[in-house]
């Protein structure tokens, strides 16, 4: 029986980072007696360029599939986290133990490092784009704090009650995208008292609830990680045992009753790990299921799908390779495949700026016309002829890939929010007229300062006083 999707079920993808192999220092390079400038003719059909721009125009500030599709630095056992995962599904029978995983977890995976993680133990599909989610079926996980459990005779890894402190989604977050704001330009015509209706909604999401009890804040699972879930456990300490993660996962079929993945400390004993790490290392597996349910194309006449939910697994099939997960995480990027069939036909030769006229007298510039240690046949010369895309033909897609949904949905955020704020301020009236204008003190106009004889009083003098007071005619002369 096929216990869970295999790693390398997709076709392998082209490195994007082109690579070129220097000669060694220790090398000799003759100089050479060549001139300054070659004529270069396409050679090769193969690029050392993508066949695609995968993120092109980057975006720094945009969504980065980079970060989501790697792991963290490796790290320390002794900061890896024992924990188990505890599978509910509504309608399904379990037992005592239920459907479990026992798997050590580094400290430093994100949120969304964890979704990827629970979609590789319990059967997920890493084919499915993580951005097709919408606000009904998308992801929600929420920190649970002063967790009761059950007890482990009873439901082990279960919990009993509980309260919401942090919710995290990319789908369900209210401060990335209103549900009302996607797509359309029925937005355009809202009056300003939705808007400001908005917005008073947006700022109670963050206030005290009328009950007095503290209002669930919401975090970027990008930027949460597990150390920020279990903090003391950074330090070296004991782990709050009152503190949990539960992840509900939404699927087309079944709206109303989401699954949902229990997180809590394993409370047993596990064999001791030396050395460091950045993968997760599965302890005890229980019952076979899938997160997802198969697509039919997906199905393999020979194969049984049938779940198991009293299954004892072998956890080598999660442990082995040991960079199972890593490929796993790849393929849950989402990164679409290219469609070469508007590309096919296009080369260097038919690109306006790639065209060679050979009646042109005309010359490709050599990348290297002054150096004296680099003659015509150094590595690094033909490593660059090879490499150049002015010397082979390549094939480049017509249209760049279009932004993902949600993506799309946190640009239609700031449109609108741009666009009402503009309006406001040209609804606002022109209170002031032109007299009052004229009548308010100019800011950048230096006021001068009274000077001349003080009296008794400290009080500045005017002239006559001061003339009176010397016994001098007014009408003298200032001099």
């Amino acid at each position: 029986m096929s216990l869970k999707r295999g790693a390398d079920s997709s076709p392998a993808r082209s490195s994007k980072r082109r690579q070129i192999l220097f000669p060694s220092v220790s090398n000799p390079v003759t100089p050479a007696k060549t001139p300054s400038s070659v004529y270069l003719f396409p050679s090769s059909p193969s690029t050392p360029y993508p066949l695609y721009p995968s993120d092109s125009p980057s975006n720094p500030f945009g969504r980065t599939r980079t970060l989501s599709a790697s792991l963290p630095p490796k790290s320390s056992f002794g900061r890896h986290l024992p924990l188990r995962f505890q599978f509910f599904r509504h309608g399904m029978k379990r037992d005592r133990e239920g459907v479990y995983r026992v798997v050590q977890v580094p400290l430093s995976y994100n949120l969304k490092h964890v979704k990827t993680l629970i979609a590789f133990l319990f059967g997920g599909q890493p084919e499915k784009s993580p951005d097709e989610e919408d606000e009904k079926t998308g992801h929600l996980f929420e920190i649970r704090k002063n967790v009761v459990m059950y007890s482990n005779l009873y439901k082990p890894g279960t919990i009993k009650r509980s309260e919401t402190s942090v919710r995290l989604s990319s789908a369900r977050d209210p401060y990335r995208f209103k549900q009302e704001w996607d797509y359309g330009e029925d937005w355009r015509d809202d009056n300003d008292d939705d808007d400001d209706f908005d917005e008073r909604e947006e700022d109670q999401l963050s206030e005290d609830s009328e009950d007095g009890k503290e209002e669930a804040r919401w975090e970027a699972e990008e930027d949460y990680t597990l150390g920020h879930v279990w903090k003391p456990a950074l330090g070296g300490e004991v782990p709050d045992a009152k503190t949990a993660i539960v992840y509900f996962h939404s699927s087309l079929s079944d709206t109303e009753c989401p699954i949902q993945v229990q997180i809590t400390l394993h409370k047993g004993t596990i064999p001791s790990r030396t050395g460091a790490g950045n993968s997760p290392y599965v302890f005890e597996a229980r019952g076979h299921v899938y997160l997802s349910p198969l697509d039919h194309d997906e199905l393999d006449p020979e194969e049984d799908y049938d779940e198991d939910l009293e299954m004892d697994i072998d956890p080598a099939a999660w442990n082995e390779p040991t960079n199972a997960f890593a490929k796993f995480l790849i393929e849950s990027a989402g990164i679409p495949l290219p469609d070469f069939s508007q590309s096919k036909g296009l080369s260097a030769n038919s690109t306006p700026s790639l065209v060679h006229d050979f009646s042109s007298p005309s010359r490709i510039t050599d990348p290297f016309p002054s150096s004296p240690y680099l003659s015509s046949s150094s590595p690094v010369r033909a490593a660059y002829s090879k490499s150049s895309p002015l010397a082979f033909s390549a094939s480049f897609p017509q249209y760049t890939p279009a932004p993902p949904p949600a993506q799309r949905k946190r640009v239609a955020y700031i449109q609108k929010r741009i666009e009402r704020s503009k309006r406001k301020n040209l609804a606002k009236p022109d209170n002031c007229s032109d007299g009052e204008e004229d009548s308010k003190p100019n800011s950048t106009t230096t006021v001068e300062k009274p000077s001349g004889p003080r009296g008794i009083d400290g009080r500045y003098l005017t002239r006559k006083e001061a003339m009176r007071i010397i016994g001098a005619d007014d009408n003298v002369a200032e001099v």
